[in-house]
């Protein structure tokens, strides 16, 4: 999504390095990725699509569960 920087679990210096990296990116780029960010969660996490997604899965779950 370029809404940020990824670091993995349990990974100081990475934190660190990010941290950096963010420090010196120019504000205008810092924006854009909140923006990215925003769309980004609106698109793949907001809740009716979850919910919309998760539905679809169980009923296939279910339609192949009764075909078998």
């Amino acid at each position: 999504a370029r809404a940020g920087i990824a670091i993995g679990p349990e990974s100081p210096e990475r934190m660190a390095e990010a941290i950096l990296v963010l420090k010196s990116t120019p504000r205008d780029e810092l924006i854009a990725m909140g923006k990215r960010g925003c769309q980004h969660l609106a698109e793949y996490h907001e809740r009716s699509r979850l919910t919309d997604r998760l539905e679809r899965l169980l009923l296939a779950t279910c339609a192949q569960s009764q075909a078998s």
